[in-house]
């Protein structure tokens, strides 16, 4: 069985890992995070061939054979020119390489690209293989490089991303990794030619990705208990975690009362033993008194592009499409206001525009805004400010009425079904369990970002997209409403 970069990667995160997918074939996972993962890294790499112009695409619906007869034709024509996808065979691994770019002298220079922000060293791995295989296959290597996003980089005029990767080829242990490619090779084609290995779950599981054969190799141990000592969160948590393993103790509900001397982990572990939630409501009271009526609930959903689209943009920059906000009366009254954004174009000016006008209203103006995790709706604020010469006053003064519910909840309620999670998705259930979001199109987060990119896209008919927008109005104002409930069912 031909070995390939990706199998390869495989048996650097684990073996077992290598050996199921070379036998059995990856599950399909159609997560919304995956598929945005995917769209963008594809985006990246067409971005880097247009900084090689004249470059011939090896395409990618061609077999190995073929792939690799017509990388040959490429590399023998006169003069030389880019390729991208060059398939090369050695060792009886099969690789496709980014970008090659002809060097003075004959030699070529490989290029390995990266969406993310930073060097990962997975990436230098990765980076090895095809350094190790080119290599053995013939190709006289010049150069070779990871090319990753600079995330310092603004987009100044439409397609014009010179500046936009960084590069990274002096890397510490580099030679080392690759002089010991092929007997990583040999061992992972004597993993494939053995039965199926027994490898212990553990951190490898989900670094440096998340595997997807985790549920099947949990289930061939034996079933943990229903309280685990591992939900127990923050480095205060997994580091007492470890410390109980150590004794044998893996189930926290066997851990004696007052073991802890953390105090937030000591309320999760009574809460969990009894089976009462922590709910300390006049702590609660005391907290929120502060806050000035009419109470706003504002959350932003949100778009990162490793490549930005709009002039101005930033790589990987936060950039608010939409908005929701709740307003709270001091007698119980309660409305709502949103913004959402479809149009393709940069949303960023019609948001601060709404965001001052819907927030700063004579009659409304005055009042405390609440999110949930404020440092992330504080920071879209800013962003919007610091664009805008013109808004700039207003925004900050928004800026500067945020509180923040999260510390509140967190540091005086605690039910074990959160099961060491703060996340207002966490919490709510067993607050106010009809608050569910099994009943929206859009249910979290990463479903919101999908649908914003399925919308803005030319191709979408009208009508689709008229439908994601109704879509997200309903998830973005029940996270607004979800705060409301929450507050009100924690103080009252």
């Amino acid at each position: 069985m031909r070995l390939t970069k990706s199998l390869i990667a495989a048996f650097d995160q684990c073996p077992k890992r290598l050996w199921l997918e070379a036998h059995k074939g990856a599950p399909t996972q159609e997560s919304p995070q995956a598929e945005l993962r995917k769209a963008e890294g594809e985006r990246i790499g067409v971005i880097a061939r247009t900084l090689r112009p004249g470059g011939t695409l090896v395409d990618s619906h061609l077999g190995q054979e073929e792939a690799l007869a017509f990388t040959q034709k490429l590399l023998a024509a006169t003069p030389p020119a880019p390729i991208f996808e060059a398939a090369f065979l050695h060792d009886n691994t099969y690789i496709r390489v980014d970008i090659l770019t002809p060097l003075p002298g004959g030699s070529w220079y490989l290029v390995e690209v990266k969406s993310a922000a930073s060097l990962k060293d997975h990436y230098v791995r990765d980076l090895a293989t095809q350094l190790y295989v080119a290599k053995g296959a013939g190709l006289n290597i010049g150069k070779a490089s990871v090319w990753h996003i600079d995330s310092s980089f603004i987009l100044r005029a439409i397609d014009e991303y010179d500046g936009l990767f960084s590069e990274q080829n002096d890397t510490e242990n580099f030679d080392v990794i690759v002089d010991g490619r092929p007997q990583d090779i040999s061992t992972a084609q004597h993993i494939l030619d053995a039965d199926e290995p027994d490898v212990d779950v553990g951190d490898h599981c989900t670094s440096p990705y998340d595997c997807p054969f985790q549920d099947y190799c949990s289930s061939l141990h034996p079933s943990p208990p229903d309280w685990p000592t591992t939900l127990l969160p923050a480095a205060a948590g997994k580091k007492a975690a470890a410390a109980l393993a150590d004794l044998g103790i893996e189930d926290l509900l066997q851990v004696p009362i007052g073991y802890f001397d953390d105090p937030k982990l000591h309320r999760i572990h009574q809460a969990t033993v009894s089976g009462i939630a922590h709910h300390e409501r006049e702590a609660i009271r005391k907290k929120i008194a502060e806050w000035r009526y009419p109470l706003h609930f504002l959350d932003f959903e949100t778009i990162q592009f490793a490549a930005p689209i709009w002039l101005g943009g930033k790589s990987y920059a936060q950039t608010p499409f939409q908005f929701s906000n709740h307003i709270l009366q001091e007698d119980g009254a309660l409305s709502h206001h949103e913004f959402l954004d479809l149009s393709g174009n940069d949303p960023r000016r019609a948001c601060a525009e709404a965001l001052v006008e819907i927030l700063c209203a004579p009659d409304v103006e005055e009042g405390s805004i609440v999110a949930y995790f404020a440092g992330f709706e504080k920071q879209c604020i800013k962003g919007l400010a610091l664009i805008y010469d013109d808004l700039r006053e207003s925004l900050m003064g928004i800026h500067e009425r945020v509180v923040d519910l999260l510390p509140v909840v967190r540091e005086h309620y605690y039910h074990r079904d959160q099961r060491g999670s703060w996340s207002i998705k966490a919490v709510l259930p067993t607050v106010c369990p009809e608050l569910d979001y099994a009943d929206l199109e859009v249910k979290d987060g990463t479903n919101a970002q999908s649908a914003y990119v399925q919308a803005i896209d030319p191709s979408t008919p009208p009508q689709k997209k008229s439908a994601i927008g109704s879509a997200l109005k309903e998830y973005c104002k029940r996270d607004t409403l979800a705060m409301v409930k929450l507050l009100l069912a924690l103080s009252e």
